[in-house]
């Protein structure tokens, strides 16, 4: 089946399960996947990791595709998909399309925009025609956020996130300074722009990473981790869980984190009598959950 058919069944049961739930599918910001070598003959193994219904008519219109300097459908070095053609506003128009036939179901939310931090620079193309399709991607993701209104749009990076996309999956939570910076300066760009921002911070599931998450978290932030394909040979989500840290009520933050310029560490408590350490320094967390014992790596 078309991999968006299996997406509305699974969408359809998630929303029956738990009907708050925001549900949003994974779509690729500008590689067009098939494993069909009629459609695309260069095409690696990468390429073939979905079966998307748009394929075949992107694939048999070239107005749909990017071009290289050499005339040809341009190439991403990894996968070998063709490419969108975002200098040009029906491929823009179609992208936004193809996400909102998907939230007219009703059980999907919004999409994500795997690559939404690539540029064309790697495709063979001129540094002008390079320029004018990164341009070119930045407004197709505007304009697909704008359409969704409430929904999400979702990318890749922090700092995207309240320009083009209202929401990003972030493959990295390091347990650095930065992530507590990025998480608190998102906090502010919501709060300054009243919307909401959605964030994933997806880490290993260390516990200074859910430490330093816990202290710069805010509204609409979330902390996941382990891998993307599968969820371990009997079906259980183990590597996606932190022991002794999910599943434990936190409570509303009490306040935002308060610094220690002096020491480099940061310090959080909790409604339910959590508080959270993180020494920026030295990249080191500590979680105390209420009255129980001290958790720490």
């Amino acid at each position: 089946m078309w991999e968006e058919d299996a997406w509305l069944v699974a969408a359809a049961q998630v929303k029956r399960r738990a009907p708050n739930t925001t549900v949003v599918v994974w779509l690729d910001s500008l590689r067009i996947y098939t494993s069909n070598t009629t459609l695309n003959p260069d095409l690696k193994g990468p390429c073939t990791t979905g079966h998307f219904r748009p394929a075949p008519f992107l694939e048999t219109h070239p107005s749909y595709l990017l071009h290289n300097a050499s005339g040809a459908p341009a190439l991403d070095p990894w996968s070998h998909c063709h490419i969108y053609d975002f200098t040009k506003a029906a491929a823009r128009d179609y992208w936004t399309a193809m996400c909102l036939n998907l939230t007219a179901s009703g059980v999907i939310d919004g999409c994500g925009a795997d690559a939404s931090w690539q540029g064309a620079e790697q495709w063979g193309v001129s540094a002008a025609a390079a320029r004018e399709w990164d341009a070119g991607h930045k407004q197709m993701m505007r304009q697909t956020t704008a359409a969704l209104g409430d929904g999400v749009l979702l990318g890749k990076d922090p700092w995207e996130v309240g320009d083009y996309v209202n929401g990003a999956l972030h493959e990295g939570c390091d347990a650095t300074n930065a992530t507590v910076v990025a998480l608190r300066n998102l906090s502010a760009a919501a709060a300054s722009s009243g919307r909401r921002l959605i964030y994933q911070c997806h880490g290993t599931c260390a516990l200074d990473e859910v430490a330093a998450f816990l202290v710069g978290a805010g509204a609409y932030h979330y902390y996941g981790c382990g891998g993307w394909r599968g969820v371990g040979a009997h079906g259980n989500f183990s590597e996606h869980w932190v022991e002794g840290v999910f599943g434990r009520s936190l409570g509303a933050p009490l306040a935002d984190a308060a610094y220690d310029g002096a020491s480099g560490v940061w310090s959080r408590a909790f409604r339910s009598g959590t508080a959270v350490r993180f020494d920026a320094r030295t990249g080191k967390g500590t979680i105390r959950w209420g009255e129980e014992s001290v958790v720490e790596a």
